[in-house]
């Protein structure tokens, strides 16, 4: 089933997501709290609210459609999800345009 998800970004990176869609990565956040050996991935919320991850700085919000069985759910925060798989420019939008301040 496909659904939406929420991703957050720096607004920096807002032109390669516009061209190339989402890739996966290994991010600093990420690697330090999981350890260097990381599969690399991309990071969603299910809502988008207070719930949502949050970088502390005013960062664009992307809506994406993915097929649900497709996700990782987190296991210690259940409103946010993973995929280890490029998302596709077609399956975005860009909802919000932060300020990244």
């Amino acid at each position: 089933m496909i659904i939406e998800v929420y991703h957050k970004s720096s607004p920096a990176n807002r032109k390669s997501i516009l061209s190339e869609g989402l890739t996966v990565q290994t991010g600093w956040s990420y690697r330090y709290n999981h350890g260097e050996e990381v599969t690399p991935a991309i990071f969603f919320s299910y809502t988008n609210d207070e719930y949502a991850y949050d970088s502390t700085y005013e960062d664009d919000v992307y809506v994406v459609l993915i097929d649900d069985d497709t996700l990782v759910r987190d296991s210690k925060l259940k409103a946010h999800c993973m995929a280890f798989d490029n998302i596709p420019l077609c399956d975005i939008e860009l909802i919000y345009k932060g300020t990244g301040k």
